[in-house]
């Protein structure tokens, strides 16, 4: 997965319900256009903006809060301690004071930006349509807004869209129960005369003000709009369920497995070979034993988007193509700086609650299907760890490589023999987060560093074409020390493997160390290339780290590919994946047609990542 935070960050699915009550397709969007009257209209136009207003106030009132509660602390902590402290203390809540900033503008602002760009959405609907309205069924909202603005995607999927569902069991989810520290969902503080509620009151508050206006929307009798029917479990919607027993219904029993003993079995999908016993689950908390059977992951994505390949990122598959990329829930590892904690710390963290408002069902021939409608050429199991879903990704990937595309995984590296030798007949890319080369390191990111290295070392020996993302985190793992040690054993592996050093921002749990700057991701760069590395990327940070955003030729040094973050600016590759200049075969899976690559051809067109619609 990438738990870290190069490439892919993980899009929420379309919501199970519309705000108007009509129930939405879980894979696809499908917009309906609806009669309304003038005076509907109006109404519609009125409430809108009133709704809008409020929140707006609501959303400044909240940033003052937590500028407030840090100015209350400092000063507390003042007076108790008196000049002393007044000094030194300041500076030590400095990363508390960032906690609280982040949780505000991750847990509670996040929805106010959501039921304000529905109000956007409509209003400018009513206005531009006026006798019929556009209901769109889904909400997109960058997950990152801060790093999506800079272009700064930290793990695969940061840019990608995250949807809410606006009514039905689908808001259950959408509340932010977590709220703070302590565990409270509301802030005691008023401003204006407007009381800060938790966000779940202000998603069912913001509801209650548009229903009196969607209300007198009447369907187009060319058009109905007929509640769509899904077989969920139970009969009714997962979101009305408790999370946990959602996924339990959305699972099959497992084949990487040994069973043993007493009903016990051991899972083999990971490196951490879990020793499962009836009734409990494994570290990914997704899989489990039932009755002396493992049940894994099964028929449901929680991401699903079609993205370029160069967001993977793979810089030696198909450049310029577009790749549909579908998660499910669930992760091995707990990386403090997850970009994808939402849908990775499931079951382990209650703030992912939300989390299960994204799930889908879908079936492998519906994922090939979008795949082929919207041009793709690359299948993707990304935005969780796909590991602890392979079987899951193994019947997604055998359709796709009948369709003749190519798959590839988005992974953490921690993998095992019986799991790569699973993959393999229809793997044709893994990418590997190689998170640091210090052990210590890994184990407090939830896993071992022996087992990435063996993972890369064996993923390149069966034939697989690898290529390695480090994260460079300041203070983490940035020493020259380690960069050498990572630069070295990837050469050691093979020369040709990329090697992608990309740029950290704060997030999740991890708010302490600074931003990575253009000047750090050179330095790794440089070190790479003087490693014998041939192919050295650094990545995420478009147009500010120079010549280490294209390909080169290792023989003449020819410039073969230019990029521009996803944009491929210039493709010199001959239909073989030869240089044109000196003739070296350059190591990659490359296009048989270099146009389908080349600006204003084929897939090249789009490179920005592209929401999964009907």
């Amino acid at each position: 997965m990438d738990s870290g935070q190069e490439g892919d960050h993980a899009p929420f699915p379309p919501p199970q319900r519309l705000l108007h009550g009509f129930e939405a397709d879980p894979v696809v969007d499908r917009p309906q256009r609806l009669h309304l009257s003038a005076e509907a209209r109006q109404h519609c136009v009125r409430m809108l903006r009133v709704s809008q207003h409020a929140l707006d106030q609501r959303e400044a009132n909240e940033r003052h809060v937590a500028g407030c509660e840090q100015d209350v602390i400092l000063r507390g902590m003042s007076q108790r301690r008196g000049q002393a402290a007044q000094r030194a203390e300041p500076r030590s809540l400095i990363p508390y004071g960032r906690q609280l900033r982040s949780q505000v503008g991750r847990r509670v602002i996040r929805d106010n930006e959501h039921l304000r760009r529905l109000g956007s959405e409509l209003v400018q609907d009513v206005i531009e349509e006026g006798s019929s309205v556009q209901l769109h069924q889904t909400l997109v909202l960058t997950h990152s807004r801060r790093a999506a603005a800079r272009e700064q995607h930290q793990g695969e999927g940061h840019e990608a869209p995250l949807y809410i569902s606006g009514r039905g069991g689908g808001a259950e989810y959408n509340r932010e129960r977590q709220g703070f520290a302590a565990g409270s969902s509301s802030l005691p503080y008023a401003r204006n005369g407007l009381p800060v509620h938790d966000s779940g009151s202000q998603s069912r508050e913001a509801q209650d003000v548009l229903r009196p206006a969607l209300a007198g929307l009447t369907p187009a009798a060319s058009n109905p709009v007929v509640p769509i029917q899904r077989d969920y479990p139970g009969g009714s919607l997962p979101m009305a369920k408790p999370l946990q027993e959602v996924l339990d219904s959305l699972t099959a029993e497992g084949t990487l497995v040994e069973k043993l003993p007493d009903g016990a079995v051991r899972c083999l999908a990971c490196g951490h070979r879990c020793l499962i016993r009836p009734g409990r689950r494994g570290i990914c908390q997704v899989r489990f034993n039932q009755g002396g059977l493992l049940r894994v992951p099964w028929g449901y994505v929680a991401g699903l988007q079609c993205d370029p390949i160069e967001k993977k990122p793979f810089h030696h598959v198909y450049p310029g193509s577009e790749a549909l990329t579908f998660g499910m829930l669930g992760c091995d590892f707990h990386c403090g700086y997850c970009q994808n904690w939402v849908t990775s710390q499931v079951l382990r963290d209650p703030a992912c609650e939300r989390a299960g408002a994204s799930i889908a069902r879908v079936t492998p021939q519906e994922l090939i299907a979008h795949a082929k409608r919207l041009g793709a050429r690359v299948v993707a199991s990304s935005y969780n760890e796909p590991l602890i879903t392979s079987e899951w990704a193994a019947a997604v990937f055998q359709p796709a490589v009948e369709a003749g595309l190519k798959c590839v995984f988005v992974s953490n590296g921690n993998a095992t023999p019986e799991a790569l030798a699973y993959l393999k007949p229809y793997l044709t890319g893994y990418k590997i987060d190689l998170k640091s080369m210090n052990d210590r390191n890994y184990r407090k990111l939830g896993g071992v560093l022996q087992h990435t290295l063996d993972t890369i070392r064996a993923a390149h020996q069966i034939g697989l074409w690898v290529e390695v993302v480090t994260l460079v985190v300041p203070g983490f793992n940035d020493s020259p020390d380690e960069l050498w040690d990572a630069a070295r054993f990837v050469a050691g592996v093979s020369p040709d493997i990329p090697w992608h050093v990309t740029a950290f921002h704060e997030d999740y749990q991890m708010t302490d160390p600074r931003d990575t700057l253009a000047e750090d991701l050179i330095r790794a760069a440089e070190i790479g290339q003087e490693a014998g590395l041939h192919f050295v990327y650094a990545g995420n940070l478009p147009g500010r780290v120079g010549e280490w955003e294209h390909t080169f030729c290792p023989n003449c040094h020819a410039t073969l590919i230019r990029r521009y973050g996803y944009t491929i600016l210039d493709y010199r590759l001959t239909p073989e994946g030869s240089c044109p200049d000196c003739g070296a075969p350059i190591p990659g899976v490359w296009q048989t047609d270099p146009q389908a690559a080349k600006p204003g051809g084929g897939a090249g067109r789009t490179r920005i990542p592209r929401v999964v619609r009907g």
